[in-house]
């Protein structure tokens, strides 16, 4: 397995107004846009709410509500899939592939935050 952090993951509920923000009040540079989710400079990612939502079955699914999204890229999603299962991980769901082809797995750390591990395949 090689897994890094890629990115941290805002919610909007506003994709319109969270792009401009981050374009011409803070500079940053937006590098790949798809309808509901924005990929900007330095692993900044925003991402539609209710879409994202939808991915985790709704809001407030953890015991704690989640506050934030970390994501992470691993070279074999499929023996890092297979390590959690035997870490007895409890998913938010398992391997999936999104609508622009890359394959994920969600869980909650402890604190109830989202983990999200791609391929990076995108």
């Amino acid at each position: 397995m090689g897994i890094t952090l890629n990115s941290s993951i805002l919610l909007t509920k506003n994709m319109e107004r969270a792009i401009r923000f981050y374009k011409e009040v803070m500079g940053l540079e937006l590098q790949k846009q798809f309808e509901t989710v924005a990929f900007f400079q330095d692993g900044l990612v925003i991402h539609d709410e209710a879409v994202y939502l939808s991915y985790i079955g709704g809001p407030d699914q953890s015991p704690s509500g989640f506050k934030a999204v970390y994501y992470y890229i691993d070279t074999d999603i499929d023996e890092m899939y297979r390590s959690l299962q035997e870490k007895k991980v409890e998913f938010i769901h398992g391997l999936e592939t999104q609508s622009w082809g890359e394959r994920v797995l969600r869980f909650y750390d402890p604190d109830g935050n989202v983990i999200e591990i791609g391929d990076g395949k995108s």
